[in-house]
């Protein structure tokens, strides 16, 4: 677990949301899901069915899980297609008195 608290404390060389810092975060995902894919492919089976099927409906979550060794890439291509599609259509929020809440940080990611 020491290694854990050493790639995750805060670094004065690193910003937060800076390339460094969103590589960083990551790769220590990517990390800990290929982890728990090799040391417990059972329960990591069951709990990414449970997940997907949670938060992306039966159809996808099942899709989800077939090519669940693949997954991670998927979901990271999955979010840039919705950040995408987020650019050239308009959002109930966008002239809302509320929009300061759901603005992105500026930075890298958007």
């Amino acid at each position: 677990m020491d290694i854990f608290y050493r790639y995750t404390k805060p670094n004065k060389d690193r910003h937060w949301f800076s390339l460094g810092d969103i590589l960083n975060r990551y790769s220590l995902s990517l990390l800990c899901f290929f982890w728990n894919l090799l040391t417990q492919p059972i329960n990591f089976l069951r709990y990414t069915m449970k997940h997907s099927e949670v938060n992306y409906g039966w159809y996808f979550g099942s899709l989800f899980v077939i090519f669940y060794p693949v997954m991670p890439l998927w979901l990271m291509v999955y979010e840039l297609i919705e950040i995408v599609k987020g650019m050239f259509k308009a959002d109930v929020l966008d002239d809302s008195p509320g929009k300061v809440f759901f603005i992105p940080p500026k930075g890298i990611v958007h």
